[in-house]
Parts: C-alpha cells; sequence; structure tokens
C-alpha cells in the first residue's frame, strides 16, 4: 500500500445552482473522493460568494474546501470528472506539505500546540539563569527630521 499524502481541494461550482443543486454537487464530489480511495478530514462549505472578476460570464459561485488523504495518482479520476463537469467552474488540488498537514491534525494528533518559554522567576532554582540587561530603545527619527540632518550633514559637508 503507496504511504497517504495530505491534500487539499479548492472548487468553485456555478452560481446558477440553488443551495439544494450546490448540496447535491458536493455530495456527488464526496462519493467520488471515497470512491477513489480518498479519506475525507475537513470539509468547509463556504457558500455563495462573489468573484473579485467575471469568470465564464459569471459574477458569484459556491465555494467549498476539502483537506484528503489519499495515495498519489489516486485522485486522477476525480479531478477528470470535475473538468468534465458544467457545474464546476474552478478547482485547485494542491498536495499539502507534511508540516501543514501536521498542523491542520490530518495525521492524527491534532494541531501543533505552540508554548511559550517559561517566566524567569518561574525557573528552577538550580538552573544558572544569567542576569542580561534590558536592551536599549532605539531613537525613532522621523522623516522630517532625518531630512533636517541631511540637509546639516550637506551644509557642513559643502563647507
Amino acid at each position: 500500500m503507496a504511504p497517504m499524502r495530505p491534500y487539499e481541494l479548492m472548487i468553485i461550482c456555478t452560481g446558477d445552482l440553488d443551495d439544494a443543486g450546490f448540496s447535491k454537487q458536493a455530495d456527488w464530489l464526496e462519493g467520488q473522493l471515497n470512491d477513489a480511495g480518498a479519506d475525507v478530514t475537513k470539509i468547509d462549505r463556504w457558500g455563495r460568494r462573489r468573484f473579485a472578476y467575471e469568470i465564464d460570464h459569471k459574477l458569484e459561485g459556491y465555494y467549498a474546501v476539502y483537506e484528503l488523504l489519499a495515495e498519489g495518482g489516486a485522485l486522477d479520476s476525480v479531478e477528470r470528472n470535475i473538468r468534465l463537469s458544467d457545474e464546476f467552474i474552478r478547482h485547485k488540488l494542491i498536495r499539502l506539505p507534511d508540516h501543514e498537514a501536521k498542523k491542520r491534525g490530518m495525521f492524527g494528533g491534532g494541531p501543533v500546540e505552540t508554548t511559550s518559554s517559561a517566566p524567569v522567576d518561574d525557573a528552577p532554582a538550580d538552573e544558572d539563569v544569567a542576569d542580561e540587561p534590558a536592551e536599549e530603545a532605539e531613537e525613532v527619527v522621523t522623516p522630517d527630521e532625518a531630512d533636517a540632518e541631511d540637509a546639516t550633514d550637506a551644509a557642513s559637508a559643502s563647507a
């Protein structure tokens, strides 16, 4: 068995559909993904959105994003069926990097948790904690002050 790879599939269905028609297309796509052996981990249906620009003489479409795990090459037939369908205006299938898939919790184990370092007061007593001097704040120069300094430098250089 080939290793399962993480993918993200984004689809845009035509805005000519109603909500029930979009749900029917989304269910059809989920069936296609399951038939291809994909394990759908998350489905995010955005609903009807206005396009930034006209696509195929349409101004609106239904968006959905699928996160899934599948073997390499298993989704070729799904992509072909999406391209042949008139209800799908656009689609994008990308393979996610493994670190991104782990962050999203697609490999099990949940999203990666970020931890902040403990404050010095909570540090165990047996550790050597060096007291470092605080850095001094840099002087902020506004553009007007910078122009005045440049003019002063130019005047003293020409003298």
